[in-house]
């Protein structure tokens, strides 16, 4: 649980959570619970978009899961999740729960796809609505056969080529030219998409 600030902070390793046998517990990628602010953080697992594979991270658990946090109660800013979650429980790409203010955060997570239980962004409550009370704005996530996706409080990104190009992201913190085009691999925004090959826009964790 974090009742304080998280900032600069990742997860690059795989999650086992089998302690418990229950599948109401709970698991989220960087914090299970978010009482305060995180900012500038992320999972990442190397997940590659075209052929849905990563190699680096998984989240594996019997419970239920969000991908970066599980039940989000504060401020979270700046931040991403980049995983494969796998649970026989429900699971959601970014944020199980949330009834706090998320701003500027996207997902690339992979759950289950067609799966009435596992869903994109924002997971269900136990009477099947999205479990999203708080506010969410300028955060996305990429088209999929996933089950309710138009009804996510995220934005739903449909073509992989989007997050190579900075327009995509509104209110992003990019550092930009003169000209307002991206200076690539720069330092000084908070974001940045690390090559004219790679899509993904990457937050700065150095």
């Amino acid at each position: 649980v974090n009742s304080g600030s998280v900032s600069s902070s990742y997860s690059k390793g795989t999650i086992y959570s089998y302690t418990s046998a229950s599948e109401y517990s709970k698991v989220g990628g960087l914090i299970g619970q978010n009482n305060g602010r995180v900012n500038l953080s992320f999972v990442e697992g190397g997940f590659n978009l075209s052929n849905k594979d990563t190699t680096q991270i998984e989240v594996n658990a019997i419970g239920r899961v969000g991908g970066f946090v599980y039940e989000n109660r504060g401020t979270i800013k700046d931040c991403y999740s980049n995983v494969r979650i796998n649970s026989n429980s429900p699971t959601a790409g970014f944020v199980f729960e949330n009834s706090g203010t998320i701003t500027n955060t996207y997902s690339t997570s992979l759950v289950r796809e067609n799966s009435l239980q596992d869903m994109v962004f924002v997971g269900l409550d136990e009477y099947g609505n999205l479990n999203n009370s708080g506010t969410i704005e300028s955060s996305y996530f990429l088209k999929g056969n996933y089950t309710r996706q138009d009804e996510q409080p995220a934005t739903m990104i449909t073509s992989i080529s989007d997050f190579a190009n900075i327009s995509t992201f509104e209110n992003f913190a990019f550092d930009t030219d003169t000209d307002g085009n991206e200076v690539v691999n720069s330092t000084n925004g908070v974001w940045f998409i690390p090559s004219a090959n790679e899509y993904l826009s990457s937050i700065q964790d150095e």
